[in-house]
């Protein structure tokens, strides 16, 4: 949650045009493909799986309730604990999805500008086992996720071999980005530009993308002419734990 505001957690804007816009926001929740808000509402649970109040209200409620629960996967719990699975504290495990959306008019022969920012959830991994021994197959499939060529997997592997035992050299960042959406409009992207920042010197990027150009000592960016995405956006940022 970025923004850390549980009601906006991404500090999601509009501008039309420099001016900022008023946006409804649509509120949902699923566990898988099945959509749980209703059955969310009626068992008296916010929708945001995320913040204190969720967690209370969820071990807050009766026998039957934490048992269904449970079975319809709106919860898990931690593995190794003792007991029946319902006497143990559940931990929300259902999806928040939210879609904004507004009223706008496009007049004919004029241009609007309309910008969209907002904070991207960053996955954390407090370690990387990329380029250690024995996890091959992980490797390999993040790998092909971001792109991780052979010059950087040699560099990781070399800080692992440097590393003392039990100690991981880098920790892992992941940014996920929706691009295909691109491809459901009328016509492609005209002017097409991408900025990765990794956030320091030191700090290791990679993502799928032709035509990457080094901008910076943090940036790589991407530029494109009628661009139709055939894919989303990767982004992983290795970043040393030992500084």
């Amino acid at each position: 949650m970025p923004s850390g505001d549980i009601n906006d957690p991404l500090a999601f804007k509009t501008l039309v045009n420099g001016k900022p816009v008023e946006m409804a926001r649509e509120k949902r929740a699923v566990v898988g493909d099945t959509d749980v808000t209703q059955k969310l509402t009626s068992l008296g649970l916010p929708l945001e799986p995320f913040g204190e109040e969720a967690d209370e209200r969820l071990n807050a409620l009766g026998v039957d309730a934490r048992k269904d629960a449970l079975r319809s996967g709106l919860a898990m719990t931690e593995e190794g604990e003792e007991g029946n699975a319902w006497e143990r504290h559940l931990i929300p495990h259902w999806t928040f999805r939210a879609t904004y959306h507004w009223t706008q008019t496009f007049p004919a022969g004029e241009e609007v500008r309309v910008e969209h920012r907002y904070e991207p959830s960053v996955y954390v991994n407090l370690g990387t086992m990329v380029g250690a021994e024995d996890f091959e197959a992980e490797t390999a499939a993040l790998r092909k996720t971001y792109c991780i060529d052979d010059a950087l997997m040699a560099t990781l592997q070399k800080a692992a071999k440097k590393t003392e035992f039990g100690s991981i050299p880098y920790a892992e960042r992941h940014v996920d980005y929706v691009l295909v959406t691109g491809a459901n409009w009328a016509n492609a992207i005209g002017d097409f530009k991408l900025t990765v920042d990794k956030g320091a010197p030191k700090n290791l990027v990679s993502f799928c993308a032709d035509g990457v150009k080094k901008v910076g000592p943090t940036k790589f960016e991407v530029r494109k002419r009628n661009f139709t995405p055939t894919a989303n956006l990767n982004v992983l940022i290795f970043v040393p734990t030992g500084d």
